[in-house]
Parts: C-alpha cells; sequence; structure tokens
C-alpha cells in the first residue's frame, strides 16, 4: 500500500491509540503506525467537496475500534484495526 501522492494535503488527522488516521484533500484515508501505511480507503466524490467544505466533523470515532465517516452524501463506517467496512 503507497501513500497519498505528493503534493496532497492532510484536512483531518485524528489520532488513534499508536497511529494517526487521516482524511487527505483528494479524498484518501488512511490509517499509519507512524511507519507505515496500514490501511488506505477513497471516498467517493470527496475530491470535489473537500475543497470548499473541508473536513470538519468527518471523521467521527465510535469506539470500540470503529470510525464513522460522515462525508455529504454517505455515511461509512471502518473498522480502525484494518479498515474494514462495517
Amino acid at each position: 500500500m503507497g501513500a497519498p501522492a505528493a503534493g496532497h494535503r492532510p484536512v483531518v488527522v485524528l489520532p488513534a491509540r499508536a497511529e494517526a488516521i487521516t482524511l487527505w484533500d483528494d479524498g484518501l484515508l488512511t490509517a499509519t503506525d507512524g511507519r507505515t501505511v496500514r490501511w488506505h480507503r477513497a471516498l467517493p466524490d470527496a475530491a470535489e467537496w473537500l475543497p470548499a467544505h473541508g473536513g470538519a466533523g468527518v471523521l467521527r470515532p465510535l469506539g470500540h475500534g470503529i470510525l464513522a465517516v460522515v462525508p455529504p452524501r454517505r455515511v461509512a463506517a471502518y473498522r480502525t484495526a484494518d479498515g474494514d467496512l462495517r
């Protein structure tokens, strides 16, 4: 798994245990352990609304290792350990 393309900026960074979950301005969601990318997921249509609206409130920890991602058009939940869609 690779990191986001050069030149992309983090919009939201959420610390989670010994890792960080980052939402990038191109709509890529990544979880890192500080050295490597553990998983990444792409948010559909995010590249269009993220630059205009930012990422405030998009990443919401639900507890028990689950992360809700709440963009304008659809809601998803991922297991923080491996990025599995819940």
